[in-house]
């Protein structure tokens, strides 16, 4: 590709980058909740003829779990005769490696690829309901982060492991050590979702939208840049830099290194690769 001239030019391209990467998040997530729809469709007819409900069972039966009232108390419920709840939470924490829970009567969690953390929340109130199911909401589309509950008073060896004396009590444990840390942020909606794009990786807004920075990394950011404003010659050299950067990529942000080889060699090859495929993509959102 030639050397694009100008200040306004270079930021316009880099610019287009971004949004290829934006989109391609957006339509992976368009996937998802066709695939979502598809699975609800099916889900009565196979619900009563499933009755073992270990952890690897439901993960079969699901892919990831989707019933939000009910999906950690079944996970429990079909080890409880083998395993106390805590030994069961730890086989949950390695098949999936995050809780996010809010400890009331009932318990809510988060299951997360990369850590686990756990909230304890006390009152059984309908804004507290509602407040769960906001979050259910907002990280549906995201397969890694899972929302559920768990009736605490069934399973008081883990409030009792956990040392809960009062509610609500706000714990977080991450998946290394199991150590836990007392969580004192704020219980808001706002709160909770900028906690958990914090500690997943995630970029959902309050609404479930992803923000401007999904599908960005910030340490292959700056290549990027530079790679859209070299000349064919150097293009070459910045290009090598990325790939070595994008092998050093770990956690959530892996899941965009074929972006991040990809698109810049499309754009080297044709010029206007980024604005056609931002159209390619809007046009697929808007029939999916």
């Amino acid at each position: 590709m030639a050397r694009v001239a100008g200040d306004a030019n270079e930021e316009e391209e880099f610019d287009g980058l971004r949004c290829v990467l934006l989109d391609e998040a957006n339509s992976g997530n368009a996937m998802h909740e066709s695939r979502d729809e598809d699975r609800a469709d099916t889900s009565d007819e196979h619900d009563e003829d499933v009755q073992d409900f270990s952890p690897f069972n439901v993960f079969a039966r699901h892919g990831f779990i989707t019933n939000t009232e009910r999906a950690l108390e079944e996970l429990f419920v079909g080890e409880e005769n083998n395993y106390s709840g805590v030994a069961c939470l730890n086989v949950i924490a390695k098949r999936i490696a995050t809780v996010f829970c809010f400890f009331k009567r009932i318990v809510i969690a988060v299951l997360h690829a990369t850590m686990m953390k756990r909230f304890e929340i006390a009152e059984l109130v309908e804004n507290l309901k509602a407040l769960n199911s906001q979050v259910v909401a907002t990280f549906n589309l995201d397969e890694e982060v899972v929302i559920a509950n768990v009736d605490a008073d069934k399973y008081k060896n883990l409030v009792e492991k956990y040392g809960v004396i009062g509610y609500p009590t706000l714990k977080f444990f991450p998946k290394s050590n199991k150590v836990d840390e007392d969580y004192s942020g704020g219980r808001s909606l706002d709160d909770f979702v900028a906690f958990i794009n914090e500690k997943c990786g995630t970029y959902r807004d309050e609404k479930g939208q992803l923000s401007s920075k999904a599908g960005i990394v910030e340490s292959l950011d700056g290549l990027v840049k530079e790679f859209v404003s070299a000349n064919d010659n150097d293009k070459k050299t910045v290009y090598s830099q990325l790939e070595e950067e994008v092998k050093k990529l770990k956690g959530y942000a892996v899941r965009y290194d074929s972006l991040y080889l990809n698109l810049p060699r499309r754009v080297w090859k044709r010029v206007h690769y980024a604005k056609n495929e931002i159209l390619r993509l809007d046009r697929m959102q808007r029939f999916t």
